[in-house]
């Protein structure tokens, strides 16, 4: 039998909203730091030094359902990390991937930057779907780097790096550099520092930037 529950509350009761969205970690206060990744005007992501940060978002996206795909030269670096998803998988640069009705996330892991290279960047945005860029310092440089991202997760950065990249998302300049375990998530006018908490399983599947 179906139907519908009602509970009746007293008047003055206030009730938190549930949270949405990929965990990432937790933030100073020991708080839960989730991150919208699919939205119907969809998202783009940069992600600079921060490898293990993306490897943990991808592998809970994929035990979620959400179909997953890495363009990337080289497969076998992920082949751990895609394992956790029924539909996540490594494909080659010159893929061209369709769009689809659902939560997709596509994570460009190229690791030679060519100025001829349209598609290298942020990218247009898809209903629903996710696209994570990750760079290293030495391209992130490229506006196109920060030009359209929604959203960038920062590694360990050099100092005038970090100026730059605050600066441009219009937020003071960060005071604290990551570790190995944390990442800075910046957004437009914010930022949060996120300690990644990974479970036993995932931890050992994570991967230090190179």
């Amino acid at each position: 039998m179906r139907g519908i529950a009602k509970v009746h509350l007293p008047a003055a009761t206030t009730i938190a909203a549930p949270r949405s969205g990929v965990n990432l970690g937790v933030d100073d206060a020991g708080d839960p730091v989730t991150l919208r990744l699919f939205r119907p005007s969809g998202t783009r992501v940069t992600a600079i030094s921060a490898l293990a940060p993306v490897q943990l978002l991808v592998m809970r996206a994929a035990h979620a359902g959400v179909v997953v795909r890495v363009v990337t030269p080289r497969p076998r670096h992920w082949q751990r990390v895609l394992a956790h998803g029924s539909d996540a998988g490594a494909v080659a640069p010159s893929t061209v991937l369709p769009q689809i009705s659902g939560p997709q996330l596509v994570v460009d892991d190229r690791l030679v930057d060519d100025p001829r290279d349209q598609t290298r960047g942020p990218g247009d945005a898809f209903a629903w779907r996710c696209r994570i860029e990750l760079r290293s310092q030495d391209s992130s440089a490229d506006p196109r780097t920060r030009g359209r991202a929604e959203l960038l997760l920062l590694g360990e950065l050099r100092p005038e790096l970090t100026l730059a990249l605050a600066t441009g998302f219009g937020v003071a300049p960060l005071v604290r550099v990551p570790d190995a375990g944390s990442v800075t998530v910046l957004r437009r006018g914010g930022l949060a520092y996120v300690t990644l908490d990974p479970t036993p399983d995932e931890a050992p599947l994570l991967q230090s930037n190179g």
